[in-house]
C-alpha cells in the first residue's frame, strides 16, 4: 500500500497558520491533539471532520474564520447533514464607528442571501426591547477599534419551513459590561445552506468566528 503524508500539528498550530493566511486550499491537515482531519477551504479557514461516534447530537467544529485584515463579510456553508448549529464569535471589532452585527441566510449555496422578513426581538442590559421585521437578523453591536471585547454565541436551527434561534452577546470595555439577548425567526421555503455575517456600516477588523454543528443522527 502506498504511503500518503499530510501536514500535522495541534489545533493551536493550525489556527496560527490560518491567522497568517498560510493554509493551502484543498490541503488535508492532521490535528494531532484531537486525532481528526481538517481540510483548508481558504488560506485562512478550514473545515474539521467529525470522528466516528461523534454523531447523535455531538457538537463538532465545522469551520473557523480568523480575521487579521479587514473584510466586509464572513460566509459559512451550513452542511446538509446538520439542522442545528452554534456560532461562536470572539473579540470581534469593526474598523470604524459603531455598527450593528447582522446575519442573513441563503438557500442557494451562498450565491445570494435573503434580505427580507427576518423577525426578531432583542433586549439590552436586561431592559425592554421591541419586535422587528428586518432585512437581517440583529445579533448585537460593536463600537469599533477593539474598544470593547465582544463574545457572541448564537444557537441556530434550520429546516425547510423555518429558521429560528437565540443569540447572547456580551462585552466589556474595561469599566462597563453590556449584555444583548436576541430571539429570531424566519419562515422558509427551503432549508438554509449558508449564512453570512456582516456589520451594518463597517468592515470586520479582527475576530474569530467558529461554526459548530449538532449532528442528530450517526
Amino acid at each position: 500500500m502506498a504511503d500518503i503524508q499530510h501536514k500535522r500539528g495541534t489545533r493551536t498550530d493550525l489556527n496560527t497558520l490560518a491567522a497568517a493566511s498560510g493554509l493551502l486550499v484543498g490541503q488535508v491537515y492532521v490535528i494531532t491533539d484531537e486525532d481528526r482531519l481538517a481540510v483548508a477551504t481558504s488560506t485562512s479557514a478550514y473545515q474539521a471532520t467529525a470522528k466516528e461516534g461523534e454523531g447523535g447530537g455531538g457538537l463538532t467544529l465545522l469551520s473557523q474564520e480568523i480575521i487579521t485584515t479587514a473584510v466586509a463579510a464572513v460566509d459559512f456553508t451550513l452542511p446538509a447533514a446538520y439542522s442545528r448549529f452554534r456560532i461562536k464569535i470572539e473579540n470581534l471589532s469593526a474598523d470604524s464607528g459603531t455598527s450593528f452585527f447582522l446575519a442573513q441566510v441563503s438557500t442557494n449555496g451562498g450565491t445570494s442571501f435573503l434580505n427580507t422578513d427576518y423577525k426578531f426581538f432583542y433586549t439590552k442590559n436586561g431592559g425592554g426591547g421591541a419586535f422587528y421585521t428586518s432585512q437581517s437578523i440583529f445579533l448585537g453591536e460593536t463600537t469599533g477599534e477593539l474598544t470593547q471585547k465582544n463574545m457572541i454565541t448564537t444557537e441556530l436551527a434550520s429546516n425547510a419551513s423555518v429558521l429560528q434561534g437565540t443569540s447572547l452577546r456580551s462585552s466589556f470595555d474595561g469599566s462597563n459590561a453590556q449584555i444583548t439577548t436576541t430571539g429570531f425567526y424566519r419562515a422558509m421555503a427551503a432549508k438554509s445552506d449558508a449564512i453570512r455575517f456582516s456589520f451594518s456600516s463597517a468592515n470586520f477588523d479582527t475576530g474569530t468566528l467558529s461554526l459548530y454543528g449538532y449532528k442528530e443522527t450517526p
